[in-house]
Protein backbone atom coordinates (compact mmCIF):
# COMPACT_ATOMS: atom_id res chain seq x y z
CA UNK A 1 0.00 0.00 0.00
CA UNK A 2 2.82 2.41 0.85
CA UNK A 3 4.57 1.58 -2.42
CA UNK A 4 1.45 2.44 -4.46
CA UNK A 5 1.05 5.72 -2.60
CA UNK A 6 4.72 6.61 -3.12
CA UNK A 7 4.46 5.87 -6.86
CA UNK A 8 1.29 7.97 -7.07
CA UNK A 9 2.96 10.91 -5.33
CA UNK A 10 6.02 10.61 -7.59
CA UNK A 11 3.79 10.54 -10.68
CA UNK A 12 1.91 13.64 -9.53
CA UNK A 13 5.05 15.61 -8.71
CA UNK A 14 6.89 14.41 -11.82
CA UNK A 15 3.99 15.29 -14.12
CA UNK A 16 3.60 18.75 -12.62
CA UNK A 17 7.32 19.59 -12.71
CA UNK A 18 7.98 18.19 -16.20
CA UNK A 19 4.92 19.97 -17.60
CA UNK A 20 6.02 23.23 -15.98
CA UNK A 21 9.57 22.99 -17.31
CA UNK A 22 8.64 21.85 -20.82
CA UNK A 23 5.89 24.45 -21.14
CA UNK A 24 8.51 27.19 -21.49
CA UNK A 25 10.11 25.67 -24.60
CA UNK A 26 7.31 23.64 -26.22
CA UNK A 27 3.64 24.13 -27.20
CA UNK A 28 0.88 24.37 -24.59
CA UNK A 29 -0.27 20.76 -25.15
CA UNK A 30 3.02 19.20 -24.00
CA UNK A 31 1.38 18.19 -20.70
CA UNK A 32 -0.61 15.54 -22.58
CA UNK A 33 2.58 13.87 -23.79
CA UNK A 34 4.05 14.09 -20.28
CA UNK A 35 0.93 12.41 -18.86
CA UNK A 36 1.03 9.72 -21.54
CA UNK A 37 4.69 8.96 -20.78
CA UNK A 38 4.03 8.90 -17.03
CA UNK A 39 1.20 6.44 -17.67
CA UNK A 40 3.62 4.21 -19.57
CA UNK A 41 6.27 4.44 -16.87
CA UNK A 42 4.07 3.50 -13.92
CA UNK A 43 1.83 0.90 -15.66
CA UNK A 44 -0.59 0.11 -12.87
CA UNK A 45 -4.35 -0.04 -12.71
CA UNK A 46 -6.24 2.57 -14.68
CA UNK A 47 -7.85 4.40 -11.79
CA UNK A 48 -4.57 5.23 -10.03
CA UNK A 49 -3.01 6.23 -13.34
CA UNK A 50 -5.96 8.53 -14.02
CA UNK A 51 -5.72 10.09 -10.55
CA UNK A 52 -1.97 10.65 -10.96
CA UNK A 53 -2.37 12.31 -14.35
CA UNK A 54 -5.38 14.33 -13.19
CA UNK A 55 -3.76 15.71 -10.04
CA UNK A 56 -0.37 16.31 -11.66
CA UNK A 57 -1.89 18.26 -14.53
CA UNK A 58 -4.32 20.14 -12.29
CA UNK A 59 -1.52 21.22 -9.97
CA UNK A 60 0.59 22.31 -12.94
CA UNK A 61 -2.21 24.31 -14.58
CA UNK A 62 -3.48 25.88 -11.36
CA UNK A 63 0.03 26.91 -10.35
CA UNK A 64 0.94 28.30 -13.77
CA UNK A 65 -2.29 30.32 -14.12
CA UNK A 66 -2.19 31.50 -10.52
CA UNK A 67 1.40 32.67 -11.02
CA UNK A 68 0.62 34.55 -14.22
CA UNK A 69 -2.66 36.07 -12.96
CA UNK A 70 -1.42 37.05 -9.50
CA UNK A 71 0.54 40.04 -10.80
CA UNK A 72 -2.48 41.73 -12.40
CA UNK A 73 -4.93 40.68 -9.65
CA UNK A 74 -6.91 38.47 -12.07
CA UNK A 75 -7.88 41.51 -14.19
CA UNK A 76 -7.18 39.84 -17.53
CA UNK A 77 -8.80 36.59 -16.41
CA UNK A 78 -11.83 38.54 -15.21
CA UNK A 79 -12.21 40.21 -18.58
CA UNK A 80 -11.97 36.87 -20.38
CA UNK A 81 -14.55 35.42 -17.96
CA UNK A 82 -16.92 38.27 -18.77
CA UNK A 83 -16.49 37.66 -22.50
CA UNK A 84 -17.24 33.96 -22.06
CA UNK A 85 -20.03 34.36 -19.52
CA UNK A 86 -21.96 37.21 -21.13
CA UNK A 87 -23.50 35.23 -24.03
CA UNK A 88 -24.41 32.44 -21.63
CA UNK A 89 -26.01 34.80 -19.14
CA UNK A 90 -23.49 33.86 -16.42
CA UNK A 91 -21.47 36.10 -14.17
CA UNK A 92 -18.05 34.46 -14.05
CA UNK A 93 -15.03 35.74 -12.19
CA UNK A 94 -11.41 35.21 -13.11
CA UNK A 95 -10.98 32.71 -10.31
CA UNK A 96 -14.01 30.67 -11.42
CA UNK A 97 -12.53 30.57 -14.92
CA UNK A 98 -9.27 29.34 -13.37
CA UNK A 99 -11.13 26.55 -11.55
CA UNK A 100 -13.01 25.49 -14.70
CA UNK A 101 -9.77 25.44 -16.68
CA UNK A 102 -8.05 23.43 -13.95
CA UNK A 103 -10.84 20.83 -14.05
CA UNK A 104 -10.67 20.56 -17.84
CA UNK A 105 -6.87 20.32 -17.91
CA UNK A 106 -6.97 17.74 -15.12
CA UNK A 107 -9.48 15.59 -16.98
CA UNK A 108 -7.41 15.76 -20.14
CA UNK A 109 -4.22 14.80 -18.32
CA UNK A 110 -5.97 12.00 -16.45
CA UNK A 111 -7.41 10.51 -19.62
CA UNK A 112 -4.05 10.62 -21.39
CA UNK A 113 -2.34 8.87 -18.49
CA UNK A 114 -5.13 6.28 -18.27
CA UNK A 115 -5.07 5.59 -22.01
CA UNK A 116 -1.33 4.94 -21.91
CA UNK A 117 -1.86 2.45 -19.11
CA UNK A 118 -4.61 0.70 -21.06
CA UNK A 119 -2.58 0.55 -24.27
CA UNK A 120 0.71 -0.64 -22.83
CA UNK A 121 -0.36 -2.80 -19.89
CA UNK A 122 -0.82 -5.88 -22.09
CA UNK A 123 -4.00 -6.94 -20.34
CA UNK A 124 -6.75 -7.97 -22.74
CA UNK A 125 -10.42 -7.92 -21.98
CA UNK A 126 -11.20 -11.63 -22.23
CA UNK A 127 -14.88 -11.15 -21.43
CA UNK A 128 -15.52 -9.22 -24.65
CA UNK A 129 -13.36 -11.61 -26.70
CA UNK A 130 -15.50 -14.61 -25.69
CA UNK A 131 -18.65 -13.23 -27.22
CA UNK A 132 -17.20 -11.73 -30.39
CA UNK A 133 -14.25 -13.87 -31.46
CA UNK A 134 -14.03 -17.61 -31.95
CA UNK A 135 -11.99 -19.65 -29.48
CA UNK A 136 -9.07 -21.98 -29.99
CA UNK A 137 -7.40 -20.30 -32.94
CA UNK A 138 -4.26 -18.23 -33.13
CA UNK A 139 -5.96 -15.71 -35.40
CA UNK A 140 -8.91 -13.63 -34.39
CA UNK A 141 -12.01 -14.65 -36.30
CA UNK A 142 -15.30 -12.81 -36.12
CA UNK A 143 -18.22 -14.94 -34.96
CA UNK A 144 -21.53 -13.42 -36.11
CA UNK A 145 -23.85 -15.93 -34.43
Amino acid sequence: MKKKLLILILQIIGTAICSWLLNHITPWWIFTIVCFISGILVLRNGFLSFIGGFLGTAIYYFGACLHSSWNDNFTFAGEIAQIIGEPLGLHLSGFSLLCIGTLLYGLLGGFFSWSATLIFSGKSNKQSNKSVFSKGTDRLKLDLK
